[in-house]
């Protein structure tokens, strides 16, 4: 299973050179390439990559959101943050809409990492106010909890989502992970 990676991200990249050859100015051919370029531990060129993209258009909630999750790869959280931000601020509605792995789910996890526990749960709570039944904020809000070592707290909002959603298949990791710090 592991060549067939391999054989993916190959042909992969090799359409992604034939259309940076045919257009070296695209935003998006460069995206590709930069995520290539990390896929291959090439961090340098990923960089050059991603730098090029924003240049052609620092305006794409694409490219920023792009360059934000490379930044988040490495473990550069405030840099990540940075551009998280610039992508909301051209998309803002995609808080409201929450779509998987969204800008601002990222952006917490970044505040988290950071250890800025307050302002990730000030934010948390914001959202929550808007979208109280989004069961994907509330997953974020018990990590939180978690990564504060509020663990009774975290249990509390574990109950609630099973009250709401018992069947749901990230359950027994959030269950397991409680377990682990609490039990």
């Amino acid at each position: 299973v592991e060549s067939q990676d391999e054989d993916d991200q190959q042909e992969m990249f090799q359409y992604l050179r034939r259309a940076s050859k045919l257009d070296d100015n695209s935003a998006v051919t460069n995206l590709g390439m930069g995520w290539v370029s990390f896929y291959r531990q090439d961090n340098d060129s990923a960089y050059q990559y991603y730098l090029k993209a924003y240049e052609l258009d620092p305006n794409s909630f694409e490219v920023n959101y792009n360059i934000a999750g490379f930044f988040r790869s490495l473990g550069l959280f405030e840099k990540a943050i940075k551009y998280y931000d610039r992508a909301l601020s051209l998309n803002p509605g995609e808080v409201a809409v929450l779509p998987e792995r969204s800008t601002f789910e990222m952006r917490i996890s970044c505040l988290m990492y950071l250890g800025r526990f307050q302002q990730a749960f000030d934010e948390i709570q914001a959202a929550r106010g808007v979208l109280p039944d989004n069961l994907r904020i509330c997953f974020l809000k018990f990590r939180l909890y978690v990564s504060m070592g509020r663990f009774a707290e975290a249990e509390k909002e574990l109950g609630e989502i099973e009250k709401r959603s018992a069947t749901d298949p990230r359950l027994p990791f959030y269950r397991a992970l409680l377990s682990a710090n609490f039990g």
